[in-house]
C-alpha cells in the first residue's frame, strides 16, 4: 500500500501517547465531516466532524480477504481497506459481545467495567455518545444484536435516537399485545431500512452514529446465493454434496455436539466454515449498501471510517466452535481499519503494531482534537498513523484480554501471548512460530512466563476498584429469552452469572 502523508495544517492536537492499563475488548466505522485548516481550537458546535461507527458482529479477521482468506468473502470490505489505514494485529477485548462492546464504547477494559449480560454498565463509565454530547453532537445507534445495545445493559446511554432494529418498530416493547411478536432476528435488509429512514436527520457535521450488524454471528444461514465452492465441495458423510444441501438446524446440531464432546469431523468443520463465509459475504454486501447511502448524501468522502468487530468465531482449532470461552486468536483477532477524510492527507497503509479495540475512542478524539479522558485505558493510535514512513511496532504496546466471566485473562506482547485462568495451567505461546497456539511453552520458558505474569498483573491492578454491580432484567422477558436462545446464548448456571454460548 502507499505510504502515509499528513498535512500538518489540517488539525492541531495537544494530546500524544497515553499510558495504558487494565484488561481488554470490538467494531467501528467512523465518519468525519470537513474540518477547517489553520489549527485553531474549535469550540463544540453542530458543524463539527461527523463520526459513524460500524461493528460487524463475530467477524474473525482470518476470514477476510484483506487478512489472507482466499475465498472472496469480503470484496467490499477489501475495497474500503484500499482507501484506509489497516491494522494487521488488532484484538477485541473479549470473545463475547457484551463486555467487548462495553470496552469499545467506554474506552476501558473488561476487568475495569466488568459488564456482562446479567448486569448494567455503571454510570461511572461514560459512553462515547455521552462524551460526544459534551461536544455538541447529536447521536444515533442502530442495534442489530440485543447484546450490543438492549436498554437494560446501559450501552446506549447518551444517544438521542437508539434504533432497536431487533424490535417491532414504532411500539414500546412493553405495550404490544402478547400475541404479536415484538422481537426478531435482524437481517441486513432490516438494518438498511432503519438507516435509510433516519439518514436524512444526519447533518453535514455534528453527528455521531453507531451501526451494529448482527451477521456474521450465528445462525450461519445466509441465503444460498452467498455460498461458494470453497476449494472443493463440502463433504456429507464422505460423499460430495453442496453445502446448501444440508439444513442449518442439522449442521448446528453437529456444532453443539462437537462443543460437548471435543470431537468434530472434517466434514462438519468444512460445512461450518463455508456457512460462516457465506454470512460474511452477506454482511459485506450490507456494508457496501451503507457506504453507498453515505455517498448519495455526500457524507462519505469527508468521512473517517473505522471498521472492526466485537470478537471472532472459532472453527475447532482448540476443540471449540463459536466464541465466548477462550482467548485464543481465533476468537479475539478482528479486522480494524480507519479511512480518514479526503482532506486530512492520510494515505492508505498497513500498520503492524499490536492494537486493540479499546484504542478506538482515544484515536477518534485525538484525531479530532477533542479532550482526552483520563479514565480511558486505551491508547490513541493517531501518533502511529501520523508519524509517516515505516512504522516499527513500539515495544511497550501490549494487548490485555479477559473472558466474559473474567475467569481467564491474557496479555499479548510482541510475538508472545500469556494466558492464565482460575482453573487450568498457565499457557504461553510463540505466535510468530506457532500462530495456531498449539504448543504451550509455559514450562519451558519460566522466565518469560514470570515477566508476562508480572505485566498482566500490573495491567489488571491499574483497573479501578470493582464497580458497584446492578443486575438487569433482560432475561425476564420470555420473547427476549427466546431470541437470545436463537442466537446461541444460554443463561448462566446461576442468578447473576453471565451467559455462555451454545
Amino acid at each position: 500500500m502507499p505510504q502515509l502523508s499528513v498535512r500538518p495544517c489540517r488539525f492541531q492536537r495537544s494530546h500524544s501517547r497515553r499510558r495504558r492499563g487494565g484488561v481488554a475488548a470490538v467494531a467501528f466505522v467512523l465518519a468525519a465531516g470537513l474540518l477547517s485548516c489553520g489549527g485553531a481550537d474549535r469550540a463544540p458546535s453542530a458543524t463539527g466532524a461527523n463520526v459513524f461507527v460500524i461493528v460487524i458482529d463475530a467477524a474473525s479477521a482470518f476470514y477476510f480477504g484483506l487478512y489472507g482468506d482466499p475465498f472472496d468473502t469480503s470484496p467490499n470490505f477489501d475495497r474500503l481497506a484500499r482507501e484506509s489505514v489497516v491494522f494487521d494485529r488488532a484484538y477485541s477485548q473479549s470473545a463475547t459481545t457484551v463486555p467487548s462492546t462495553a470496552s469499545l464504547v467506554t474506552g476501558v477494559r473488561v476487568m475495569t467495567h466488568q459488564l456482562d449480560s446479567s448486569s448494567v454498565l455503571p454510570e461511572a463509565f461514560p459512553t462515547v455518545a455521552e462524551l460526544f454530547a459534551e461536544q455538541g453532537y447529536r447521536s444515533f445507534a442502530f442495534i442489530g444484536n440485543p447484546h450490543a445495545g438492549a436498554p437494560e445493559l446501559g450501552l446506549t446511554r447518551g444517544y438521542d435516537t437508539s434504533e432497536l432494529v431487533y424490535a417491532t418498530k414504532g411500539q414500546s416493547l412493553k405495550t404490544l399485545p402478547a400475541w404479536l411478536p415484538r422481537l426478531k432476528r435482524v437481517q441486513p435488509a432490516d438494518m438498511e431500512r432503519s438507516i435509510a429512514e433516519l439518514l436524512p436527520e444526519f447533518g453535514a457535521g455534528g453527528t455521531y452514529a453507531y451501526f451494529h450488524y448482527l451477521q456474521p454471528h450465528k445462525p450461519y444461514d445466509a441465503p444460498a446465493s452467498y455460498l461458494r465452492d470453497d476449494g472443493d465441495n463440502c463433504l456429507c458423510e464422505g460423499e460430495p454434496c453442496a453445502c446448501g444441501d444440508v439444513p442449518w438446524d442439522a449442521i448446528h446440531d453437529e456444532f453443539l455436539k462437537a462443543n460437548e464432546t471435543g470431537v468434530a469431523t472434517p466434514s462438519v468443520i468444512h460445512h461450518l466454515e463455508a456457512r460462516y463465509r457465506a454470512n460474511i459475504r452477506f454482511v459485506d454486501e450490507a456494508l457496501a449498501s451503507l457506504l453507498a447511502m453515505l455517498r448519495e448524501r455526500g457524507l462519505y468522502q469527508d468521512a473517517l471510517i473505522v471498521v472492526t468487530s466485537d470478537h471472532g468465531d472459532a472453527f475447532f482449532g482448540h476443540q471449540r466452535f463459536g466464541h465466548n470461552r477462550t482467548l485464543y486468536d481465533d476468537m479475539v483477532r478482528v479486522p480494524l481499519l480507519m479511512k480518514f477524510p479526503a482532506g486530512a492527507g492520510v494515505l492508505p497503509r498497513r500498520i503492524p503494531a499490536l492494537t486493540e479495540t479499546v484504542d478506538v475512542i482515544p484515536t477518534i478524539f485525538d484525531f479530532l482534537g477533542f479532550p482526552m479522558s483520563p479514565g480511558w485505558e486505551g491508547e490513541s493510535l493517531w501518533p502511529l498513523i501520523s508519524e509517516g514512513g515505516e512504522v516499527i511496532a513500539p515495544a511497550h504496546r501490549e494487548v490485555i484480554l479477559a473472558t466474559n466471566r473474567r475467569d481467564k485473562q491474557a496479555i499479548r506482547v510482541d510475538d508472545y501471548k500469556y494466558i492464565v485462568s482460575i482453573e487450568g495451567p498457565e499457557e504461553l505461546y510463540d505466535l510468530k512460530n506457532d500462530p495456531g497456539e498449539t504448543r504451550n511453552l509455559a514450562q519451558k520458558s519460566p522466565l518469560r512466563v514470570a515477566e508476562l505474569r508480572r505485566r498482566l498483573r500490573a495491567g489488571v491492578s491499574n483497573a479501578r476498584t470493582e464497580p458497584a454491580r446492578e443486575a438487569n432484567d433482560l432475561r425476564s422477558d420470555p420473547e427476549m429469552n427466546a431470541l437470545l436462545e436463537a442466537l446461541g446464548y444460554v443463561e448462566g448456571p446461576a442468578p447473576g452469572r453471565a451467559e455462555a454460548e451454545r
